[in-house]
């Protein structure tokens, strides 16, 4: 979805905004600026309260927040069944 930033809006309320899924996977999640990944962390924001990670959004700034399947991991060895699952 598509919301309006004024230079005073932070990253925090724009995620807000956006309703994103529960499930959502923050570790995998990013903003870029300018076509470049910023370092901010989603999940120390958005789950530990990380403040410093909230930053003023600019026109132009997109938010890719990744679904709970974008990182599985393999389970393999003595296991009953090996198979992907996500983190």
């Amino acid at each position: 979805s598509t919301i309006p930033v004024d230079g005073k809006i932070r990253l925090y309320e724009v995620i807000a905004r956006a309703h994103i899924p529960i499930n959502s996977n923050l570790f995998m999640s990013y903003v870029l600026r300018n076509g470049k990944p910023l370092s901010i962390d989603l999940h120390k924001l958005m789950n530990q309260g990380d403040l410093s990670h909230n930053i003023v959004m600019r026109g132009g700034d997109k938010i890719f927040i990744a679904s709970a399947t974008d990182s599985p991991v393999m389970v393999m060895g003595e296991v009953f069944s090996p198979r992907p699952v996500p983190i």
